[in-house]
């Protein structure tokens, strides 16, 4: 990272604020390299565009290119105005701040002078956002490009950073001064060449708006500032006078864009030019330019003039677009500049990843949203069953939205995915498997509570039928067992794969008391039975002993009787 970009970042860090906000600044995304190459600063591109609030919204892409020391950076600070007032402070009655004693610009930084200021590519830190009625909701992303063909850059570094930042946007200003010359033109041959590549394949222009920003304009009395469409159909609608190899460069460039316009500024004032100590404040900015910068910035703003970034018919979203400048950058990165049709093909790379990443995501989304409202698990033939849904479903979607590419690029893209949805089920498995074994865990325990206690029910009701029923266990106990086996069912947790086991062992065991209880009963009946026998047969000896006695027992007392009464 360099040193300009570390300060800003530390205040971050430390959270340094300015009233209740945090502080704003310029960030560098895309740095120059000692070998003439460039970095991607992916981690200060993932912070802002990857942010929660930011990610999965639409980008509005508006980049600022063209000559070093023209102001273009100045210019952004008008934007970043606008910006700031309508879509963060919801006011723009006086957005600019002509009225205050002491408004100045602020933000990018800018220098008059002869050397440059801004290298690489730079992205304001602050992601301004709108939500539309209909739903849609959009970031805006300003872009600040190192300005080009000056004398310490080589024509590919200058050609990269073009091409960078054109493809990237959604309005690509291009700012010049006084004039659309013919070598202005030709810094758009790179475009155009890409352009008839992807026409070939997609018969859809690959870039959207075109905005020619005329600096210093010294034709106002022919054609005043402001919107003048007819100074670009002058200039790209070609005439006779023109070389063939000219008058085709004009159609490729209509044939590269959606639209292409021209903005016509005045001078913005001396002071401005030639002072060195030029603060910002709009006091020192001539009236006229103030006015048509204004136009220029509600124009390209306003919320019904917001252009979406579009790739191949498809939405860009902020974290998309870091997929998009890592490819970009790694192909500008060789040491020669890339074939149209390896940036073709680097796009439909990025463009087929995204949608099926996408895919897969929705794979996971439904499956993780099934597992989190399901309770407790899904049994795992019912889970392959939604796996088996949710993954056609993705591969749908795949095969029924339109891609970029050759066939083979595009089937490998997808067998990529369809690998991906595989290890995400895999994993989905794994959280299956956790939330069945915890879930049977619990259910482990409150069975057991339910058995032990239902147990004891049952004991206590048997123990009051047997002291009622003065007869063996047959009668009425055993239909009970089933009514408590009924119970158990209402009461248990899980289904029978969790609970039936200990259903077996619960029915045994109230089985089980009841067969040692009638073994108990009728051991305790035979002893009854045995005390009975020898009682009976005891009391049969004893009547049939007084029988055989009886009549010798009573000649025995009659004698004594006799006896007694001799010795009277």
């Amino acid at each position: 990272m360099k040193f300009a970009a570390i300060i800003p970042c530390a205040l971050l860090l430390f959270g340094v604020v300015i009233g209740a906000d945090m502080v704003e600044h310029s960030i560098q995304i895309i740095s120059p390299n000692k070998n003439h190459s460039f970095v991607l600063e992916i981690d200060e591109l993932k912070t802002v565009l990857e942010a929660d609030a930011i990610k999965d919204r639409d980008v509005v892409v508006i980049s600022i290119a063209g000559a070093f020391r023209q102001g273009k950076s100045f210019l952004l600070n008008f934007f970043l105005k606008y910006l700031e007032a309508q879509y963060k402070k919801h006011d723009v009655l006086d957005w600019l701040g002509e009225n205050e004693e002491n408004s100045t610009l602020s933000g990018f930084e800018w220098a008059s002078g002869r050397k440059r200021k801004t290298v690489g590519i730079w992205m304001w830190s602050e992601i301004y956002t709108h939500d539309f009625e209909n739903g849609e909701k959009v970031a805006i992303i300003l872009l600040d490009t190192q300005g080009i063909f000056d004398d310490q850059t080589s024509v590919k570094e200058c050609t990269t950073i073009f091409a960078l930042s054109t493809m990237i946007s959604s309005i690509q200003c291009y700012n010049l001064m006084q004039n659309i010359g013919e070598d202005d033109l030709q810094h758009l041959q790179l475009f155009t060449e890409y352009g008839k590549v992807a026409l070939q394949h997609t018969n859809t222009k690959q870039f959207q708006k075109l905005l020619f920003i005329v600096r210093d304009w010294p034709y106002p009395e022919d054609t005043y500032y402001g919107w003048r469409q007819e100074i670009i159909d002058e200039i790209l609608d070609g005439n006779d006078e023109q070389t063939d190899d000219m008058q085709q460069l004009r159609k490729e460039i209509r044939s590269s864009f959606d639209e292409i316009g021209a903005f016509l500024m005045p001078h913005p004032g001396m002071t401005v030019a030639r002072k060195k100590n030029f603060n910002g404040s709009l006091k020192q900015i001539d009236p006229e330019f103030l006015k048509f910068a204004k136009e220029l910035s509600q124009d390209l703003f306003a919320p019904e003039n917001l252009l979406i970034k579009m790739i191949n018919g498809q939405n860009v979203r902020a974290r998309d677009l870091v997929h998009y400048l890592r490819e970009y950058t790694n192909l500008f990165n060789n040491n020669t500049l890339p074939e149209p049709q390896p940036m073709y093909e680097a796009t439909a790379k990025v463009n087929n990843l995204i949608l099926a990443n996408d895919c897969v995501r929705n794979y996971s989304d439904f499956m993780e949203k099934q597992l989190i409202n399901l309770d407790p698990y899904f049994k795992s033939d019912k889970l392959m069953e939604l796996h088996k849904r949710a993954k056609i479903d993705a591969i749908t979607k795949f095969k029924n939205t339109l891609k970029l590419g050759s066939d083979n690029a595009i089937n490998f893209q997808q067998n990529e995915m369809e690998e991906n949805i595989e290890n995400h089920f895999i994993s989905f498995q794994r959280k299956n498997e956790e939330k069945r074994n915890i879930f049977i865990g619990k259910a482990k325990l409150h069975n057991e509570k339910i058995c032990f206690e239902l147990k004891e029910q049952f004991k206590n009701r048997v123990l009051v039928q047997i002291n009622n029923a003065n007869s063996t266990l047959n009668n009425g106990i055993l239909p009970g067992v089933q009514d408590f086996l009924k119970q158990f069912d209402s009461r248990k947790m899980g289904d029978v794969d969790v609970s039936g086991v200990m259903r077996d062992q619960f029915e045994n065991v109230l089985y089980d008391f009841l067969s040692m209880l009638n073994q108990a009963f009728e051991t305790h009946n035979d002893s009854i039975n045995e005390y009975n026998n020898f009682m009976t047969k005891s009391i049969n000896g004893i009547e049939t002993y007084f029988k055989q006695n009886k009549l010798k027992d009573i000649h025995e007392l009659a004698k004594e009787n006799s006896k007694s009464q001799l010795t009277r």
